[in-house]
């Protein structure tokens, strides 16, 4: 009989341990399943956030790409109006007119250059005419 009241108060601390053994680890599984939740809905928020900024950043690429196709069809359009710049070519053919030897007015109205600029290309052309002229050699015989 000594053996049976030293068991039955083992048995019972033992129960209990088992009861309150138990119940932690349902308390604890409940945790991580409320934790587990939060994790998948922040889970699922970052990703909504990452494929917003993904969408984003695709659009501003093709902004951007857009903005360099503009920024080169300019720089081309530019290029063009400098090579085929009227007033260049205004005063290369008022040159050559002096080289011809047209007069300041003639230069005016073919042109459509004022007159200090007619009077200009005169006096710049003639200039360089007289340097690119080779002297004639005089030789006695």
């Amino acid at each position: 009989m000594l053996f049976g009241i030293i068991l039955d108060p083992l048995m019972l601390v033992l129960a209990c341990s088992s009861i309150f053994a138990l119940a932690a680890c349902g308390i604890t599984l409940r945790k991580q399943a409320m934790v587990e939740k939060r994790l998948i809905k922040k889970i699922d928020a970052l990703s909504k956030e990452f494929n917003a900024l993904s969408h984003s950043t695709l659009g501003m690429g093709r902004r951007i790409q857009g903005v360099v196709d503009k920024h080169d069809s300019l720089e081309i359009s530019v290029e063009e109006i400098h090579r085929n710049d009227p007033v260049k070519v205004s005063y290369s053919e008022a040159g050559h007119l002096v080289r011809m030897g047209a007069s300041v007015e003639e230069l005016m109205s073919a042109c459509s250059i004022s007159r200090p600029e007619a009077e200009l290309v005169s006096a710049l052309t003639k200039q360089a005419q007289e340097k690119e002229d080779v002297p004639v050699l005089n030789t006695k015989i």
